[in-house]
């Protein structure tokens, strides 16, 4: 089961033009990304996708099937929140079955997770990994056979280092969720196990030293899309010395040589003009980037025009916006559709009342 229903607040203005799962990561999507790690292990037959009905281009894109899993939709009328979701999607299943909640990347080995929870005989099982800020998820208490006591969210006023945190990757037995209620709409999904733990199911974790993140902000998203970048490196060899190794051009775009990319993901149909440098950043499809520009640590939504010598730093702009020439935008959001003029200086956000494309 995917839970893909989010709809990436923090995230906007991406999130305005297309929903949180289909955001590029490399050369797919974040849920793209889910689903060719799953197919990759041979063990899965059938993918539920559990999403708001606003979010149908996702059945349009990944259709019925995807390397030989078959794909279920779950429409979701309003949002329901995690909990809800996941409990309403369950409906549907009638074996164990994996949860990876849709805004999670890792490359955790899902054979050995189910082998672990096969083995522990756990009502559930959630993926763990090791945190330096772990006031910032749930903190799993665990006895010395890996069993879970108890789940701290988000703790506070306690000292805590490099500790285990739970994940949004789960394994659950087909009645471990008999005790939650399909009307408990909290989105976050950690609340799930307080509930089955007060009823007596077992609960385990599943310590990894696996990748994993949560695309919950552009903070996140940036450093994922770093660590695939990496992960992938050489894969599509650049096609000029001037993007290095740890970048990936679309073949339909074109870069110049004398622009320099670094550690960056340059999709579809994008031009970037002479003597630019792209760093850390990402382009999504049909961007125009032109002459003398500075793109750091930024995120460029498709259809953008950035006009002559635009300094883009710590920002993420929308979709169909226009820079014009000598423009500095730092620690911004631009939201989608936006003309800024020549020689602007902007921080924080610009925005003007935006609907949504359903």
């Amino acid at each position: 089961m995917i839970p893909a229903g989010g709809f990436g607040t923090r995230l906007r203005p991406l999130t305005y033009t297309r929903p949180k799962p289909l955001l590029p990561i490399y050369n797919s999507t974040i849920l793209g990304f889910i689903l060719e790690h799953l197919s990759s292990f041979n063990l899965i037959e059938e993918v539920i996708i559990a999403a708001n009905k606003e979010f149908t281009i996702i059945k349009d894109i990944f259709k019925d099937e995807y390397k030989g899993m078959q794909i279920k939709y779950v429409w979701e009328e309003k949002r329901l929140g995690g909990v809800a979701c996941i409990k309403n999607a369950a409906k549907n299943i009638e074996d164990d079955f994996l949860v990876f909640l849709g805004d999670n990347i890792s490359n955790v080995n899902i054979k050995e997770f189910l082998e672990f929870h096969k083995r522990k005989n756990s009502d559930s099982s959630i993926m763990l990994v090791k945190s330096k800020t772990p006031w910032l998820y749930g903190v799993p208490l665990i006895d010395e056979n890996d069993y879970i006591t108890s789940l701290l969210e988000k703790p506070k006023n306690i000292e805590l280092k490099e500790t285990y945190i739970a994940t949004g990757i789960y394994l659950f037995k087909r009645d471990a969720l008999e005790p939650v209620d399909e009307r408990n709409f909290i989105d976050h999904t950690g609340e799930i196990f307080p509930i089955i733990l007060k009823h007596g199911k077992k609960v385990s974790g599943f310590k990894t030293s696996a990748y994993w993140s949560d695309i919950g902000d552009f903070k996140n998203y940036l450093e994922t899309n770093r660590w695939v970048l990496e992960n992938n490196q050489g894969r599509f060899p650049a096609a000029s010395s001037n993007i290095d190794p740890l970048s990936y051009a679309a073949p339909s775009s074109t870069i110049t040589p004398t622009t320099k990319v670094e550690a960056s993901l340059i999709l579809d149909e994008s031009v970037v003009k002479d003597n630019c440098e792209i760093s850390n950043s990402m382009i999504y499809e049909n961007v125009i980037v032109n002459e003398g520009c500075r793109i750091l640590n930024s995120i460029i939504a498709e259809h953008t025009v950035i006009g002559d010598n635009v300094i883009v730093e710590n920002s993420m702009i929308g979709a169909g916006v226009t820079v014009k020439d000598n423009s500095v935008i730092k620690n911004a959001r631009i939201w989608p559709k936006i003309i800024i003029e020549e020689n602007s200086r902007l921080e924080g956000t610009i925005q003007h009342y935006y609907l949504p494309l359903k």
